[in-house]
């Protein structure tokens, strides 16, 4: 565990990353979290948002005002100026589109993606469940009940191969035909919180594939790109049992990113390369040990937010 020194460093860390919503989020961003803001080499805020970042944004809400950074006040206020936003956005049977313009508040394509649906909805049990302990705003909270019981997961899921779609194409008004089928992957939560509200069957978990690796005297379940993000991820809301094969995997997975000899934290971000309007591009970055995808060694990009993701199991070299 970490010694006050750090303690206290870290939740320094945990307030200057909490300034990037203070800053950019406003009237002018409808109260929503744009994707991204590049400072060089031309300052970009970018003009959409996601249902993965709008979750990722309530549940920090919460975790600063747990860790006593915000108010009450300023942690409900914040929840109710977004959930007003949230209850405007155009929806497919519950579930947010992958990409809405900030200022229209209208869908930028007409696909509906299952894993960042899964993201957002237990982003928002977190955060309900976060009112319902301290006691905070019973308006707020069914506000946000209403939300949640709308967002149909399983329009997703498909009985014949017992495993959800990528998602849906509005305008082709089809399921598509690629899957998520590895338990090692960020649709780990869609799967968990699926079958959790009855809306997966159990024998969807052991539909998922477990394709193994070793290293040595270490094994582990294997991700498609063996990135920090498919692994730790969903560990932000669920954790793994010591001794279980997801928490084996997770261990395996810190263990071969450790044995890059770089700093660790591989994972899906923006890197140095641009296209021709000079934004950065954007990937998955992984090990190649842990990935079923060809080719993930090819180049190393070190995120520090995948660091970030390993605090639970790793305090002390994580931070």
């Amino acid at each position: 565990s970490l010694n006050e020194a750090a303690k206290k460093d870290l939740l320094s860390q945990t307030e200057k990353m909490w300034s990037f919503y203070k800053d950019h989020i406003g009237q002018e961003t409808s109260w929503l979290p744009p994707d991204n803001v590049q400072y060089k080499p031309v300052y970009r805020v970018c003009p959409r948002t996601s249902p993965t970042n709008v979750g990722m944004y309530l549940l920090s809400a919460a975790a600063v005002y747990e860790l006593g950074i915000i108010t009450a006040e300023e942690f409900t206020g914040l929840l109710e100026k977004a959930a007003e936003s949230i209850e405007k956005l155009p929806k497919w049977r519950g579930n947010l589109y992958n990409w809405y313009d900030l200022k229209s508040l209208k869908p930028v394509s007409g696909f509906v993606s299952s894993v960042d649906s899964g993201n957002f909805f237990c982003c928002l049990i977190a955060v309900k469940e976060c009112l319902r302990v301290n006691g905070l705003s019973p308006a707020l909270k069914q506000r946000l009940d209403l939300i949640i019981n709308a967002t149909r997961l399983s329009e997703f899921y498909r009985e014949r191969n017992k495993l959800f779609s990528i998602g849906y194409d509005t305008e082709k008004e089809q399921l598509s035909r690629h899957n998520y089928d590895m338990l090692m992957s960020e649709a780990r939560l869609l799967s968990y919180a699926a079958i959790a509200t009855g809306q997966a069957p159990k024998a969807h978990w052991r539909a998922l594939s477990r394709t193994m690796s070793r290293s040595g005297a270490y094994a582990g379940a294997v991700a498609w790109t063996g990135t920090m993000f498919e692994f730790f991820m969903p560990e932000l809301l669920i954790t793994s049992k010591e001794g279980s094969m997801s928490y084996e995997a997770l261990k395996y997975a810190l263990h071969r990113q450790k044995r890059r000899h770089t700093p660790f934290g591989i994972s899906e971000s923006g890197y140095y390369a641009f296209d021709g309007e000079l934004n950065y591009q954007y990937k998955a970055h992984g090990v190649q040990k842990t990935a079923l995808k060809g080719g993930m060694d090819s180049e190393c990009v070190i995120s520090p937010y995948s660091s970030y993701l390993t605090l639970s199991m790793e305090p002390l070299e994580s931070w």
